[in-house]
C-alpha cells in the first residue's frame, strides 16, 4: 500500500467543551465468565454500568489475552462498528489480535432496555446530545477503573476501530489529555462523515440513491467472503430491540457530523494510520484528509473498495499486522512517533 505523510499547516485551535471520565460514575463492573480457545487465547466477557448525567448506561466488553501474556504491554482498545455487537465478526477481530500476540479490550456500544433507548432517542432528537462523546466518556471511565483497580494498565493504549469504531476513536483521542491517558497509536478503517450529511447538499432523492447504492455495493463485497465469514458477519448484527433503537440514535449523531468537531481537542502529535476506501460514498475522504492535515504522523492509505470492504479479513489482518509491528518497536523502547513512521520506510 502507498502511504502519504501530510503537511502541517497553521490552523487556529477552537476550544470545545468535553466531559471527562471523572464526570461519570462507574457503578457496576462484573466479569461474567471465562473460557479458553484452542490456541491458548483467554477471553473474559464482562459488563459494566456507568451513570452519566443522571442516566444509567450499560455496556459490555471482552478481554482477549494472548498465549504469551505480557501484563506490561499496552492493550489494544477495539471499538465496534455501527449496528453490531461483540459477537461474531467483532469476536473474530479480538481473536486475531490475540493470535498476533496483542492483548485487547473490545468494547460494545450501549445496549439499553427499550424504555431507556427511547429516552436516549428523544435526547438525541430534541437536545442534540453527542452520542459518540457520551460513549467515549463512558469508555474512558472504564479504562480509568481498570487502571485504578489494577485489573489492567490502561494508562497507555492503542486504538483500533472500523466505521463507527474509528469515529469513537477520534472522540477518545479528544479526551486523552484531560484523562491523562497516552494513546500511542491509532489504526482506523474508513472514518466516515467528518461533517453532516446536510453539508453534502444532497436532495432526499440523491441521499436515498446513494444510501441504496452503498448498500448494494456492500452486499456485493460481502458475497465475496467465505461462507464462514458471512456467518460471523450476520451473527454480529444487533437484534435486541433496545440496541436497535440505540443504533438509530447513534446513526442520527453520525449523520449530523459529530465526529469532526473532536479534532479541535486532539494534540498535533497524534500518530497512526487511517485507511479510506475510494468508492465509499459517505466517508468524506477529502474532508478528513484536510482535517487530518495538521497531524504529520498520521498516514493516509487509499484502497479500492466500498465501506463494507472493511469486513474483508485481509484488511483487518493488514491493520493488525501494523499494530503488532508498532507494538514490537515500542516494546523495544522506540518513541511512538518514530515507531509509526518506521512502518512506512
Amino acid at each position: 500500500m502507498s502511504s502519504q505523510v501530510l503537511e502541517k499547516p497553521n490552523i487556529a485551535k477552537e476550544e470545545i467543551q468535553t466531559p471527562t471520565s471523572s464526570d461519570v460514575l462507574l457503578s457496576d463492573f462484573q466479569i461474567e465468565h471465562r473460557h479458553c480457545l484452542d490456541n491458548g487465547t483467554t477471553i473474559d466477557d464482562f459488563r459494566f454500568e456507568v451513570t452519566n448525567r443522571s442516566e444509567k448506561l450499560n455496556y459490555s466488553g471482552q478481554f482477549f489475552n494472548p498465549k504469551d501474556y505480557n501484563p506490561e504491554q499496552p492493550p489494544v482498545v477495539y471499538t465496534t462498528p455501527w449496528l453490531t455487537e461483540l459477537r461474531g465478526f467483532n469476536t473474530l477481530v479480538g481473536k486475531e489480535l490475540a493470535k498476533n500476540g496483542l492483548k485487547a479490550i473490545s468494547l460494545s456500544p450501549e445496549h439499553p432496555k427499550i424504555g431507556d433507548a427511547l429516552n436516549h432517542f428523544l435526547n438525541m432528537a430534541l437536545n442534540k446530545e453527542k452520542i459518540l462523546e457520551r460513549d467515549a466518556t463512558s469508555y474512558s471511565a472504564l479504562l480509568e477503573y481498570l487502571n485504578d483497580q489494577k485489573i489492567d494498565d490502561t494508562s497507555t493504549v492503542i486504538l483500533f476501530g472500523y466505521s463507527r469504531g474509528s469515529m469513537v476513536g477520534i472522540a477518545l483521542n479528544s479526551l486523552a489529555q484531560i484523562n491523562r491517558r497516552k494513546i500511542i497509536y491509532n489504526e482506523f478503517i474508513d472514518l466516515c462523515l467528518k461533517d453532516s450529511v446536510k453539508s453534502m447538499h444532497l436532495s432526499l432523492g440523491e441521499l436515498a440513491i446513494n444510501l441504496s447504492q452503498e448498500a448494494i455495493n456492500g452486499l456485493i463485497e460481502v458475497r465475496k467472503l467465505p461462507i464462514e465469514d458471512k456467518r460471523h458477519l450476520l451473527n454480529t448484527i444487533s437484534t435486541d430491540p433496545g440496541s436497535i433503537i440505540e443504533h438509530i440514535s447513534t446513526g442520527i449523531g453520525l449523520f449530523r457530523g459529530e465526529t469532526g468537531s473532536f479534532l479541535n481537542n486532539i494534540p498535533d502529535n497524534m500518530t497512526g494510520t487511517v485507511t479510506f476506501f475510494n468508492s465509499s460514498m459517505f466517508n468524506q475522504k477529502d474532508r478528513w484528509e484536510e482535517g487530518l492535515n495538521r497531524f504529520p504522523n498520521i498516514h493516509i492509505l487509499n484502497q479500492d473498495g466500498y465501506h463494507l470492504s472493511g469486513v474483508n479479513p485481509q484488511i483487518i489482518q493488514d491493520g493488525i499486522a501494523r499494530i503488532a509491528l508498532f507494538q514490537k518497536q515500542f516494546s523495544n523502547g522506540i518513541d511512538p512517533i518514530e515507531a509509526t513512521n518506521n512502518l512506512y520506510k
